[in-house]
């Protein structure tokens, strides 16, 4: 089993590099108003992504609506503890 996801893992290098080159092309500082709209742009990529791995999403504003906070949660077991970033 150790070794399908060193394997997986190994192979998916390639995707995962890509695609944070892809979000790191996004310019998303949240404290300066004029890309406030990339920073949306910014979280609705990570909800595609997220939500294409199995995580249920949802964006809520903040900050008079200058600042979005992006929720993920994976449900696989409820006694499992819970990571929150």
């Amino acid at each position: 089993m150790l070794n399908e996801a060193l394997l997986a893992a190994r192979e998916g290098v390639a995707q995962s590099d890509e695609d944070l080159f892809e979000e790191l092309r996004i310019p998303s500082v949240s404290a300066l108003p004029e890309y406030r709209e990339d920073v949306r742009r910014n979280a609705r990529w990570l909800i595609e992504r997220l939500e294409r791995i199995g995580f249920k999403t949802s964006l809520t504003d903040v900050a008079g609506g200058r600042h979005p906070v992006l929720q993920a949660d994976l449900d696989v077991d409820p006694k499992l503890p819970r990571l929150t970033i």
